[in-house]
């Protein structure tokens, strides 16, 4: 067999590349585009607008959003940026106004946060029966938030401080003792000043009332009345109710006082329908105008005509400004009553009405002494008129 002939060395080697100028060719163009391509991201890189970042959802927005679509004005909410024990709050108290769809709102507002990832949970409120309406706490944002809505007026700021030439005076009235005798020892502590309102149906009303007034203070029957109906414990045995005959509310008042005979005045347990009602409050005050007892109008209902009715049969009469434990809390409780505070000084004087609760009995004893050169303290009748 004849030898194959092999190709040239020189063939060879310049297939495989030779001199090597075609790879460095390569080489520099690759780099180029690299180049190219770095500045193409810097330019456009710039060019490109970041994302703004998202807006924190202020919690007291989104509870105005939400009572706005059911009617309810911006100017009936106020609020206030608060803090206690757990840290920063805000506050923020609806004022509903009649007609006003409480549950629906509960429901919108929970499902409004809820879309912002945060969380409600109704709790529930001291003052109910047609005044505290509803309360919810929880987190919107990040941010705690406590929603109160209460069936009443915004208050209404006094056009201007009152002349000096007096101390403007502040009644503080506790409702419903005679559950409990131990309220007796809790209560002695405070200034004699501030008035007890007992229940005629309680365990220990009777008792209650008799050792109250030895303590030399003033003593309210806590009349149980009629409320709008709705979750939650009645008024009682014995409650005035609409559609009562004269002679049975007559008859309901006298055996209330014969359980209460130390009462000085009377104010309304609940109450926020029957005192809505002229006939049945037209029927109360006769009860009382041969016993020279005062009225007090817890206020339970805008609606209320009882101060009317009152003035009418020549009941001396005053009304609630304030109710202090709504919400029971210390820092709660201390708002309200520098609230009160407030209202005594622009106009003279104000009721502020709370509870036999050991929180807000605490919180009297460590606030009442500091305020003694800011208003001075008197028993309700002397505000009655």
């Amino acid at each position: 067999m004849g030898r194959r002939s092999r190709k040239p060395p020189s063939a060879r080697g310049t297939r495989r590349g030779g001199t090597g100028r075609p790879s460095a060719l390569r080489v520099a163009a690759a780099l180029v585009l690299l180049g190219a391509g770095v500045a193409l991201v810097i330019v456009f890189g710039r060019r490109t607008p970041r994302p703004a970042p998202e807006a924190v959802p202020d919690p007291a927005e989104v509870v105005r959003a939400v009572a706005s679509r059911l009617g309810c004005a911006s100017e009936r909410i106020t609020v206030e940026r608060v803090s206690d024990r757990e840290g920063a709050l805000s506050s923020v108290t609806v004022h509903a106004p009649a007609g006003f769809k409480v549950q629906r709102f509960e429901l919108e507002l929970e499902a409004a946060v809820h879309n912002l990832a945060g969380r409600l949970a109704r709790q529930p409120l001291t003052e109910g029966g047609g005044y505290g309406l509803a309360r919810l706490e929880g987190v919107v944002a990040g941010q705690r938030v406590r929603v109160v809505v209460l069936g009443e007026e915004p208050p209404v700021t006094p056009k201007g401080v009152r002349p000096p030439q007096a101390r403007p005076r502040l009644a503080i009235v506790l409702d419903d003792a005679g559950a409990s005798r131990g309220v007796v020892e809790e209560i002695a502590p405070l200034p004699r000043e501030v008035a007890v309102a007992v229940l005629p149906n309680a365990a220990h009303s009777a008792e209650v009332a008799r050792a109250l007034a030895a303590q030399g203070r003033e003593i309210l029957l806590h009349m149980p009345m009629q409320p709008v109906g709705g979750p939650g414990p009645g008024p009682g045995d014995g409650a005035i109710q609409v559609g009562l005959t004269r002679d049975e509310i007559g008859a309901r008042v006298a055996r209330a006082l014969a359980v209460v005979a130390e009462a000085r005045g009377v104010n309304n347990h609940m109450g926020s329908l029957a005192t809505t009602d002229m006939p049945t409050m037209r029927a109360v005050m006769a009860a009382l105008a041969n016993r020279k007892l005062f009225f007090l109008d817890s206020r339970t209902s805008t609606a209320t005509v009882a101060e009317q009715a009152a003035r009418d049969a020549g009941v001396p009469t005053l009304r609630r400004d304030v109710f202090l434990d709504v919400v029971s809390e210390p820092d709660a409780v201390r708002r309200a009553l520098q609230q009160a505070v407030a209202r005594a000084r622009g106009n003279g004087s104000a009721v502020a009405i709370g509870h036999v609760h050991p929180i807000t009995i605490e919180v009297l004893m460590q606030e009442l002494p500091a305020l003694a050169h800011e208003v001075k303290l008197v028993p309700p009748s002397q505000l009655a008129d």
